[in-house]
């Protein structure tokens, strides 16, 4: 037990190092092409309806696949995360989003589109919240705050950057060039993360001391925070607060989606529907 809380102490102590801005690297990369294979569905849905490939009804079909995925993939994520462990999640889901988005260019059907697209957002859902778990547990908890901040900054520039490459792409080249990108980009990126360690937190609550302390020496190869004491000061616990702080956060990040998501999943074919071609109607997206 006391080798356990010493593990403790020990990375809550660390400062940022090569290992911790090679994991950032690699779970921002990610977080980015999960934001542009996200967004990327609403132009691929206004393409597919003006070149009468599809209908409204199954580009509603196809949206609202990906939202499902979305939700699907965060919750199995957790629960993987959990058992298996973050390195083990975090390579499954982007195999799932990267090879069915791949997959995808090839669609001979719109049906066929829409299951790839239910099948890449559950690897989309997950990669959200593994993404965010690798940085909480890896980063110095000095400045936690400040490395998720900048993974969301990252991740949010997915969205004008895709829409303003789909602008510039779609209308040459056609959009399945664009699912064929994003499947290699991530088969890249998998390959690069392959030798990603383990959580140490998560090998600590798992009784594997002994590899935890391999990684937390890698972390601590540029000096220690003394600032952060090894045992922590006792909080007084209200029970209620959590429960308050969950449905906060719930409702708000809701609230964000599903008005962001919503303007950049429908405004592309609606402007279409208005007569301002593909091309226009994504630029005035991404602006």
């Amino acid at each position: 037990m006391e080798r356990q809380i010493s593990l403790q102490g020990r990375i809550d102590r660390t400062k940022e190092s090569p290992l911790f801005y090679e994991i950032f690297a690699l779970v921002a990369g990610g977080m980015f092409l999960d934001a542009v294979d996200v967004y990327l569905a609403s132009a691929v849905a206004t393409t597919v309806l003006k070149d009468n490939w599809s209908t409204l009804q199954l580009n509603s079909y196809f949206l609202s696949s990906g939202f499902l995925g979305l939700f699907l993939g965060s919750i199995i994520a957790g629960f993987i995360g959990d058992l298996k462990g973050r390195r083990v999640a975090y390579q499954i889901n982007l195999l799932l989003f990267g090879g069915f988005t791949f997959l995808g260019a090839f669609a001979p059907n719109m049906w066929f589109l829409i299951f790839c697209r239910l099948m890449s957002s559950v690897g989309l859902g997950s990669e959200i919240v593994t993404g965010y778990s690798m940085i909480n547990e890896f980063a110095p908890i000095h400045s936690r705050g400040k490395w998720c901040a900048t993974t969301s900054l990252v991740a949010n520039c997915g969205a004008p950057i895709t829409m303003i490459l789909c602008s510039a792409v779609i209308p040459r080249f056609g959009w399945r060039v664009m699912f064929m990108g994003v499947g290699i980009v991530a088969a890249v990126l998998w390959y690069l993360r392959r030798n990603i360690p383990e959580s140490p937190r998560w090998l600590m609550a798992h009784g594997r001391q002994a590899e935890a302390k391999e990684i937390i020496e890698r972390l601590e190869v540029n000096g220690v925070n003394d600032d952060v004491t090894e045992t922590p000061k006792k909080r007084e616990v209200v029970h209620h607060s959590l429960g308050i702080s969950l449905f906060v956060a719930t409702v708000a990040a809701s609230a964000t989606i599903i008005c962001q998501y919503t303007f950049t999943s429908w405004v592309p074919t609606l402007l279409s529907n208005r007569g301002i071609n593909i091309s226009g109607s994504l630029w005035l997206s991404a602006s």
